[in-house]
């Protein structure tokens, strides 16, 4: 904008000294005229120059200054559009180079500008989005971006989920200001955004963290407690068991009594699986190849007609605890079988898949069924949540605490007809 300025005032200057060359012009014409007619009473004895050689002379000065200055003019033109494209292309050069997302609107609310931060982090081309009305960036920015034309409307922050296009769930924090030229006047709406996907995710393990090692301040209190009454009920429905040998009925009702004594036990024994802090004995590198297949034939023990579809690929080699990630991929896979299972008739297969992503070993896991509720969903990986009649939630909990333990990430989608959980561990170093 300064350099249109400065553009306009050099063409201002330049009308004006024309008009004055033009009126000077029409000045010398009349004083020619008036001197020829006093020539020609001077010319027979005179010697100097001729009125009119003085006043052709004296023009070609004018045309000569005139040229210099025009030169100048042209000088300075160019030299004020090339500061003009040096800032724009500064600026440009700005945008295109912060890490974070810069979208920039005109009045009727149509994308003008895409950064390339912002086409990384949404997952599209920018020039996918050139022209295109905010709805194209999906219905939590326009949301967002509904209230941002207001002209009192200076500054607004908000965070909030998003779907980017290639399925990744992300987490942004967003702002918009108004845009405005170099006179105040509003022309558009600036939308800045950051991805705190990673920062929320360093949160959750701070937060599980924290809960683990409070819970596991009161896990051998609770053992205590509840495994010795445990251990005496058992010991004496044994006993029970001896001498009501004879009545059928009795029996019966002692064998209820120690398979609920058995079942509180199991309870009792993922529960503080689950409290107690787990020392990591590491190893730098895990095949999760080999684990998931060894993990898939122990869920497949005792179920029969249960199938797995692998479809793994290469570099799956991790750092970390190889027992505790195998009782990760134990439980999801245990957790796939119990959804896809019915009084023991099979509905579907478990599909397992690997891939490299970055420096992450993705694994997914999923299988058919009933999509699990939003509110559901949310909670899955808390303890003693769970949709399955004698289940005990804890089973997804403590996958997700041994893989953040390994600084890794695992999330659960559901819909179209099938539940996927997606963990993500960092790959050991090639």
């Amino acid at each position: 904008m300064a350099g249109d300025s400065f553009s306009g005032d050099i063409l201002l200057i330049a009308s004006i000294l024309l008009a004055a060359v033009i009126l000077l012009l029409f000045l010398v014409i009349r004083m020619s005229a008036s001197m020829r007619r006093m020539g020609r009473e001077r010319d027979a004895g005179q010697g100097g120059r001729q009125p009119v050689e003085f006043v052709v002379d004296t023009f070609h000065d004018l045309v000569t200054k005139l040229k210099e200055k025009e030169r100048e003019l042209e000088a300075l033109r160019s030299s004020a559009e090339s500061r003009a494209e040096r800032s724009e292309s500064y600026s440009r050069n700005v945008i295109e180079s912060v890490p974070s997302g810069v979208i920039t609107f005109d009045e009727s609310g149509n994308i003008v500008t895409v950064n390339r931060a912002a086409a990384g982090i949404l997952g599209v081309g920018a020039d996918d989005l050139v022209g295109r009305p905010a709805d194209a960036l999906g219905p939590a920015i326009s949301a967002f971006l509904k209230d941002a034309d207001q002209p009192e409307t200076v500054l607004r922050r908000e965070e909030t989920d998003h779907l980017a296009a290639d399925g990744r769930r992300l987490r942004l924090g967003f702002f918009t200001s108004r845009l405005r030229d170099a006179n105040g006047r509003g022309i558009g709406t600036i939308l800045g955004f950051t991805d705190l996907t990673e920062v929320r995710h360093l949160r959750q393990k701070i937060e599980l963290r924290e809960r683990l090692s409070h819970l596991g301040e009161v896990s051998a209190g609770i053992a205590h407690e509840l495994r010795n009454p445990m251990a005496v009920i058992a010991g004496y429905a044994r006993m029970l068991d001896q001498a009501v040998s004879g009545n059928n009925a009795a029996r019966s009702a002692v064998s209820a009594i120690r398979k609920e004594v058995d079942g509180m036990n199991r309870v009792i024994t993922e529960f503080l699986q689950f409290a107690r802090p787990a020392d990591m004995n590491a190893s730098p590198l895990v095949d999760m190849n080999a684990l998931i297949h060894d993990a898939a034939d122990s869920a497949l023990a005792g179920n029969d007609g249960m199938t797995f579809d692998f479809n793994i690929g290469d570099g799956s080699f991790v750092s970390g605890d190889e027992i505790l990630l195998r009782q990760a991929m134990l439980n999801l896979f245990r957790n796939a079988i119990e959804a896809i299972t019915v009084d023991g008739d099979t509905r579907g297969v478990v599909s397992v898949s690997t891939r490299c992503v970055g420096n992450e070993l993705e694994i997914r896991v999923s299988n058919p069924g009933e999509p699990i509720p939003d509110e559901l969903l949310e909670r899955i990986f808390l303890p003693f949540v769970t949709t399955k009649e004698g289940g005990t939630g804890l089973g997804l909990a403590i996958a997700h605490k041994v893989v953040v333990m390994h600084d890794g990430t695992i999330e659960a989608r559901s819909g179209g007809g099938k539940t996927e959980f997606a963990m993500r561990l960092p790959r050991s170093p090639d």
